[in-house]
């Protein structure tokens, strides 16, 4: 197996058998919270390294991965949920509920895909398979922020 495919795959997580996309916004959330670790005193760090992983490592990879198949965005990419859940823990606070809480709207609004989101989608290459599931991330961060505000 080529590097590319293992890293657009976020190593093999999307070829899960049975909904990969949210395996690998799990395998995303379980290695972001090993941050809540007692000692660890970085906060962010995880999912910031996850969000620079997938960007820049996993933008080249999806764009080799995607040359390779004929579908404009195949079920076992998965490296665009890891950037969405990503950035939505980097909107949230740095706490477990607010990541399960996260992962939970972050799923919604990746499987939903409401307007914009849909839209973005629809772009050509690498661009439309990253761009919907970072703002579906956005979203899901920026409605838990909103909602705190009315708690």
């Amino acid at each position: 197996m080529l590097w590319h495919n293992i890293v657009s795959s976020f190593f093999f997580c999307g070829y899960f058998w049975f909904a990969p996309g949210t395996v690998a916004s799990l395998a995303t959330l379980l290695f972001s919270s090993l941050q809540f670790l007692e000692g660890f005193d970085f906060p962010y760090l995880l999912p910031s390294v996850l969000f620079l992983f997938s960007i820049s490592f996993g933008a080249v990879a999806v764009k080799k991965s995607l040359k390779e198949t004929s579908e404009q965005d195949p079920g076992w990419i998965v490296i665009d949920e890891v950037a969405g859940q990503s950035v939505a823990f980097l909107i949230v606070p740095q706490a477990i509920m607010f990541y399960l809480a996260a992962f939970v709207g972050f799923r919604i609004f990746d499987i939903l895909k409401p307007f914009p989101i849909k839209k973005l989608e629809k772009l050509n290459g690498c661009i439309g398979v990253l761009a919907d599931d970072i703002a579906a991330g956005i979203f899901a961060g920026v409605i838990i922020r909103v909602i705190m505000i009315f708690l």
